[in-house]
C-alpha cells in the first residue's frame, strides 16, 4: 500500500479554465479539458444512438455519460497543467516547480471524485487508463500538487459547466450495480480513445457531425442482416435435427450447450442461431472463440463465408481474426494521394490487441475473451466489447482445470453482460455441464446428441435429438506392441487405405515417421504433420494433406495408399478422413476426437478399398500393465494427467467395439466418475485432485483485482505449460550477407531483406511477416540459448526480450547436414530436417 504524507493546505495560483489543457496538438496546445470531456460524453451518446434498440443502448445510458464527462477532472491540477504546458512549449507560472504524483492524472481523478461521487465511481475514473493504485490512502484533496482551495473552486466551476452544457441525467452514482462496472468503465475508455483520436486543435469545439465522422471512420456503424433467411439459404443443405432445434429455440441471454458427435455440423448450428439473434436485434455481433490459433484461422474462413451470405454490402462484411499473432494478417496502411495514408479495409481501427474484440464480428482464441475476466490492463474495454454479442465457445472439452475454471467464470460474466453464450463440444461430462450453468439442476438428460438450454430466466431444458449420422460400429484393438501396429499400418496402406497415426508427442511422431519411412515401399506415401515446422512449411504441408484426405480428395484417394503421422493437430485442426486409425492412448475425450477422423465423410465411403473395416488400434505402453511401475513412471504420461490416462486404460482395454454416438456419453462418464482407489493409484488420484485444487485457486487469483494489472503478453490464460520461444534458422554463413541487412533462410528462395529502424512501418511489417513465416515455435527447453546467437539485430522488427529476462526469439545457423550451430559454429545438439522437422539430436548409445 502506498502512503502519502498529509501536507499543510496550499493555494497555488490558478489559470483560466479555458487554458487548462487536456491534450497537446503536434508540438503546441491541443484541446482544453472542458472540450475533451464534452466531446467524450458526446461520443457516448452518439454510440448509444448507433446501438439503438440493442442492449448496448441501455449500457450507454446514465452512468457512462457521467464517467465520460468527469474522468479527466484530475487534469485540472497545477502539477498536470505545468507538465502539459511545458510539453506544448508553453510557459505557465505557478510560482514554483511541481512534480505530479507517480500515478498521474487518472489517480488524481480518483482522489478528487471520491468524496462527492462515491468510491466506486471515483475508482472507475482512476482506472480509465487500464490500471490503478492500491487505494487512495492518505492522498487527499489537500495535497500540494492538486492546488488547494483556488484549484478546487476551479474544478467545481468546470463540473458545474459540464452538468449544464451536457444536461447530465439524474443518477445515483453511489449505487452502481457491480456487474455493470466493467461495462461502464469499458464504454468510457472507448469514448475517451475515440475523442482523443480526433486530435482537436486548441480553441476549436467540434460539432456533432465531426464527432459522428470520427466514430464512423473508426469502423463503428450499424449493420442489418438480410431478413428471413432459411438455413438452406446460407448452407447448401437442409438442416439436421440438431441444427433445426437450435434455430427454433432463440433465447437471447441464454446459455446453449450443444453436444454432438464429431463432424455433425455444430459450427453451422451455432452460426445459424447467431444469425437468428442478429435478425431479431438481440445480438450486436459475434465472437467465435477456439482453443488454438490454428483452429481459429480455419473457422475464420468459414465465418467469412457465413457473413457473405447474411450481410448485404457493408464495411463489416468480413470478420477480424483475433489472436496473439493475428496482427501479421491484419491489413497494412497503404500510401494514398499527397503522401497521406488510407485504409485498405474499414476496420483498421480495431486492428489493435486491446481494441480487436470491439469489431462486430471476430474469430480468435478463447484467451482473448478470457482477458475480460482476468487481471490485465483494459479488461473492462474487452468486457464492453463482448457485451450483447453472441459468443460461441468451441471445443470446451479441450481445456485443463485452470483454463476451464476461467471459462466457467467467463460464461457467468457474459450472461451478466447481456451475451448469448453458445458452447460446442463433442464430449462434456455432467459435472462440467452443471458447472457451465448458473442454475444447477439435480439431473441432466443423458441423451446424446443433446441441446441443453438455460434461459435468461434460469430455466433449464433438455432437447434430445437424433444423430445426423447413421449409427456406426467402430472396431477396436488394444495393443501394446508397437511393431505390430507398424505392420498393420503398412498392411492397410498397401491395400490402398488412407491411414492416420496420431501420437501425443512430437518426438514420438518423428520416430514413428522414420520407422515407417524405412519399411514402406514406393507404392505408399508417408507424411508427417506437427508443430515443429515453420509456419510456411506447415501451411503447405497441411493444405496438401487436406487436399488428399479431406472431403474433396476423392480422386486422389484411389491413386495409392498413404500413412499420415501427426500429433494433436490431426484431431483438432485439419479436415482429414481416415480409412484406418492408429492412436496412442490418450484420455477418452481425446480418443473420441481422434476416432471422429475415422470415416469422417460418408460421401467418401464408396471410394474405400474393398473389405475395409472401420477400425481403430489404440497403442499403449506396457507400463500400464503394472500399476506400481506406472506410478513410478507417471511423468511419461505428459501432456496428459496420469490418473486420467489410468482410468482410460482400465476402461478401453476391455472394449472391442464402439457404437457411435450412443457410447460417447457412458464411456466419458465412466472415465471421469468418482471411484475408490487403493495403493499407488490412490496416490496418483490424490496428486490429480491436489493439482486441480491448485489450478482452481490460481484461476481465482488470476481473476482478482490487483492494482497493477499485467500487460496482455503476460496474461495467464493457460497454466503449467512450459514457455515457448521462436527459433530462427539461418543458412550457415548467411551467404556472406551481414545479418543487419538480410537473412538467407532455409525456407525462402531469396534472402529476406531487413529494413532499417527508420524505414516506413508498412515495409517493416512486410519484413516481419516474411520472418514470422520462417520461425519455429518450440518449448524453451528445446531451444538454443539466447547467448549462443544473440538476436539484437532483429530488435527493431521483433520483440527479442530484455537482459536477464524473457528471450522469446532465438537463432542458430543451419549447416548442410541439417545440424544447428551457435554463432561460433559449435554444435547445439539440435537438428532440423525437411522431412521430420525440428528435434533434439539423439544421443548415441
Amino acid at each position: 500500500m502506498y502512503n502519502f504524507p498529509v501536507r499543510k493546505q496550499y493555494t497555488l495560483p490558478i489559470i483560466p479554465l479555458e487554458e487548462c489543457l487536456a491534450k497537446t496538438h503536434g508540438s503546441g496546445k491541443g484541446c482544453d479539458v472542458y472540450t475533451h470531456l464534452c466531446i467524450t460524453c458526446k461520443v457516448i451518446r452518439l454510440l448509444r444512438e448507433l446501438y439503438r434498440n440493442t442492449l448496448r443502448q441501455e449500457i450507454l445510458s446514465g452512468f457512462p455519460e457521467w464517467l465520460s464527462a468527469l474522468h479527466d477532472i484530475g487534469k485540472v491540477t497545477p502539477a498536470f497543467q505545468q507538465k502539459i504546458h511545458t510539453a506544448a512549449n508553453q510557459v505557465v507560472d505557478l510560482g514554483k516547480e511541481l512534480e505530479e504524483n507517480s500515478f498521474g492524472h487518472a489517480f488524481n481523478s480518483w482522489v478528487l471524485l471520491k468524496n462527492d461521487y462515491g468510491e466506486t465511481f471515483a475508482r472507475m475514473a482512476g482506472w480509465h487508463h487500464g490500471t490503478g493504485a492500491a487505494n487512495t490512502g492518505l492522498h487527499t484533496v489537500e495535497n500540494e500538487e492538486l492546488g488547494g482551495a483556488a484549484w478546487r473552486a476551479l474544478r467545481k466551476k468546470l463540473i458545474a459547466r459540464l452538468k449544464e452544457t451536457l444536461s447530465l441525467p439524474e443518477c445515483n452514482l453511489n449505487e452502481i450495480p457491480p456487474e455493470q462496472e466493467p461495462l461502464i468503465l469499458g464504454a468510457a475508455i472507448l469514448a475517451d480513445w475515440l475523442s482523443s483520436g480526433m486530435d482537436i486543435p486548441f480553441g476549436q469545439f467540434p460539432d456533432d457531425e465531426a464527432v459522428e465522422n470520427a466514430i464512423r471512420k473508426a469502423g463503428f456503424s450499424t449493420f442489418e442482416v438480410i431478413p428471413r433467411l432459411a438455413f438452406s439459404d446460407i448452407y447448401p443443405f437442409q438442416p439436421t435435427p440438431l441444427q433445426q432445434i437450435c434455430s427454433e429455440k432463440v433465447e437471447p441471454g441464454g446459455v446453449y450447450l450443444i453436444e454432438s458427435e464429431m463432424g455433425s455440423g455444430k459450427t453451422e448450428a451455432a452460426l445459424y442461431l447467431a444469425y437468428r439473434l442478429l435478425e431479431q436485434k438481440k445480438a450486436n455481433g459475434i465472437y467465435f472463440a477456439l482453443p488454438t490459433q490454428l483452429t481459429s484461422e480455419r473457422i475464420h474462413q468459414r465465418m467469412n463465408a457465413f457473413l457473405e451470405k447474411i450481410l448485404p454490402d457493408h464495411p463489416t462484411k468480413k470478420s477480424l481474426l483475433i489472436h496473439g499473432d493475428a496482427w501479421l494478417q491484419w491489413n497494412l496502411w497503404e500510401p494514398g494521394e499527397s503522401g497521406q495514408t488510407v485504409k485498405d479495409i474499414p476496420d483498421e481501427w480495431f486492428q489493435s490487441k486491446k481494441r480487436a474484440l470491439l469489431a462486430p464480428f471476430g474469430v480468435g482464441t478463447v484467451d482473448q475473451a478470457l482477458m475480460s475476466v482476468i487481471n490485465v490492463k483494459h479488461k473492462a474495454l474487452r468486457a464492453f466489447a463482448l457485451s450483447g454479442k453472441a459468443v460461441i465457445i468451441d471445443e470446451v472439452h479441450s481445456y485443463d482445470n485452470y483454463t476451464g475454471t476461467l471459462i466457467q467464470k467467463l460464461v457467468n460474466r457474459l450472461r451478466e453482460w447481456g451475451c448469448t453464450v453458445i458452447i460446442l463440444s463433442a464430449t462434456l461430462t455432467e459435472k462440467v455441464r452443471k458447472a457451465l450453468l448458473a442454475f444447477k439442476p439435480d439431473n441432466l438428460s443423458e441423451a446424446y446428441p443433446l441441446l441443453t438450454l438455460e434461459t435468461a430466466r434460469n430455466e433449464v431444458s433438455d432437447y434430445p435429438v437424433s444423430s445426423v449420422q447413421a449409427k456406426a460400429e467402430v472396431l477396436l484393438e488394444y495393443c501394446s506392441d508397437e511393431t505390430e501396429c507398424l505392420r498393420l499400418a503398412i498392411q492397410n496402406a498397401n491395400a490402398g487405405q488412407q491411414v492416420l497415426w496420431i501420437e501425443n508427442r512430437v518426438s514420438d511422431a518423428q520416430r514413428i515417421f522414420e520407422m515407417l519411412s524405412t519399411e514402406q515401399g514406393a507404392s505408399i506415401e508417408i507424411g508427417l504433420i506437427h508443430s515443429r515446422f515453420p509456419a510456411c512449411v506447415r501451411e503447405e504441408n497441411e493444405t496438401r494433406w487436406v487436399d488428399l484426405l479431406g472431403k474433396n480428395g476423392g480422386a486422389q484417394r484411389r491413386t495409392k495408399g498413404r500413412i499420415l503421422i501427426g500429433t494433436q493437430v490431426l484431431e483438432q485442426s485439419i479436415d482429414t478422413d481416415a480409412d484406418f486409425l492408429v492412436s496412442r492412448l490418450a484420455p477418452s475425450d481425446m480418443l473420441f476426437q481422434r476416432i471422429g477422423r475415422l470415416w469422417r465423410h460418408r460421401v467418401l465411403d464408396p471410394l474405400r478399398p474393398p473389405d475395409t473395416q472401420r477400425k481403430t488400434v489404440i497403442l499403449y505402453d506396457p507400463v500400464f500393465d503394472d500399476s506400481e511401475r506406472f506410478f513410478q513412471e507417471r511423468k511419461n504420461c505428459l501432456p496428459y494427467e496420469g490418473y486420467v490416462l489410468w482410468r482410460t486404460h482400465l476402461l478401453w482395454r476391455g472394449l472391442k467395439r464402439l457404437s457411435l454416438p450412443e457410447d460417447i456419453r457412458p464411456v466419458l462418464e465412466n472415465t471421469y466418475s468418482e471411484r475408490e482407489e487403493t495403493g499407488s493409484i490412490l496416490s496418483l488420484k490424490m496428486e490429480l485432485n491436489n493439482h486441480r485444487d491448485q489450478m482452481e485457486r490460481l484461476a481465482g487469483i488470476a481473476q482478482g483485482c490487483a492494482d497493477l494489472p499485467r500487460e496482455d503478453d503476460l496474461a495467464t490464460t493457460r497454466y503449467g505449460e512450459e514457455p515457448t520461444v521462436q527459433v530462427l534458422l539461418i543458412r550457415k554463413g548467411n551467404g556472406g550477407l551481414p545479418l543487419s541487412e538480410g537473412l538467407h533462410s532455409p525456407f525462402a528462395e531469396a534472402p529476406i531483406s531487413l529494413p532499417s529502424p527508420d524505414t516506413p512501418f508498412a515495409e517493416r511489417k512486410n519484413a516481419v511477416r516474411a520472418l514470422s513465416a520462417t520461425l519455429i515455435k518450440v518449448r524453451q527447453s528445446l531451444a538454443p540459448s539466447y547467448e549462443a546467437f544473440p538476436t539484437a539485430f532483429l530488435s527493431h522488427l521483433l520483440w527479442t526480450g530484455i537482459p536477464d529476462g524473457a528471450r522469446p526469439v532465438r537463432a542458430a545457423w543451419l549447416d548442410e547436414s541439417w545440424e544447428l550451430l551457435d554463432q561460433s559454429g559449435r554444435s547445439l545438439n539440435l537438428t532440423y530436417h525437411p522431412k521430420t522437422g525440428y528435434s533434439k539430436r539423439k544421443e548415441s548409445s
